[in-house]
């Protein structure tokens, strides 16, 4: 995850509904570890309005890259080093059929892994 800024004001984070509570919690831990007062001006549980609102200048954010920097206006990084980092499990049952699709995700995200 990065952080986008626009103008440096108030934060603008992921909403504090269940699904997320958890990525906010880290979000919030690290923008204090590196010295930021938290001041929350605007929340939503969709990183297109969280683009939007820092678009606007109402704000800062931390979003996973590929939200940030894409489309037509993307935004800006401000830190090299992204704020945190997820991981992504794809598991498939030991027994049965597996999915063709399954099996194409699961070697597409090895090669991506093995560029690293």
């Amino acid at each position: 995850m990065i952080l986008a800024l626009a103008n440096p004001t108030p934060e603008i984070l992921p909403e504090q509904v269940k699904e997320v509570r958890d990525l906010r919690a880290v979000i919030e831990r690290e923008l204090r570890a590196l010295g930021a007062t938290i001041e929350v001006e605007g929340e939503s549980h969709q990183p297109e309005v969280l683009c939007e609102m820092v678009r606007m200048g109402l704000g800062y954010s931390v979003l996973p890259v590929s939200q940030a920097e894409y489309g037509p206006e993307p935004l800006t990084r401000v830190r090299a080093e992204p704020i945190a980092r997820r991981s992504i499990v794809a598991a498939t049952r030991r027994s049965g059929p597996r999915h063709p699709a399954a099996i194409e995700l699961i070697s597409a995200l090895e090669s991506f892994i093995a560029r690293d």
